[in-house]
C-alpha cells in the first residue's frame, strides 16, 4: 500500500484530526507519524499495548481507536486476497458450488 493511500485514507484522516484536536501541531512531524501508525493499523493491526498508549495520547477510548481502523484494515486486507491469483480461483470455484447472495 503507497503512502498516497495511506496519507489520503478514512482511518488517516481521523487520527490526524484526533492529533489535532489534542493539541499536536499540524506540522510534518505530525503528518510522518500519522502515516506510520495508520501504515501499521491498516496492513496488521495496532497491538493492544499501542492501542492503550494512542487512546490515552488521543483522548479517546481503546474501542474508538480500533474501530476507527478495523473496518478499513478489513476491506483492504479483502481486496488484497481476491487480487490474487489463487485465491480469486478458489473464490471463483466456491462460487460454483455455493453461489453468492
Amino acid at each position: 500500500m503507497s503512502q498516497k493511500h495511506i496519507r489520503h485514507s478514512e482511518f488517516a484522516r481521523w487520527l490526524l484530526h484526533r492529533c489535532l484536536l489534542a493539541g499536536y501541531a499540524d506540522n510534518a512531524n505530525t503528518h510522518g507519524s500519522v502515516i506510520i501508525v495508520a501504515s501499521i493499523a491498516l496492513s496488521d493491526g495496532l497491538s493492544p499495548e499501542l492501542i492503550a498508549d494512542l487512546a490515552r495520547t488521543l483522548a479517546v477510548t481503546e474501542e474508538e481507536l480500533t474501530a476507527a481502523y478495523t473496518s478499513e484494515m478489513r476491506e483492504r486486507m479483502t481486496a488484497e486476497l481476491r487480487d490474487h491469483p489463487d485465491l480469486a480461483a478458489l473464490e471463483a470455484r466456491l462460487d460454483t458450488i455455493a453461489p453468492p447472495d
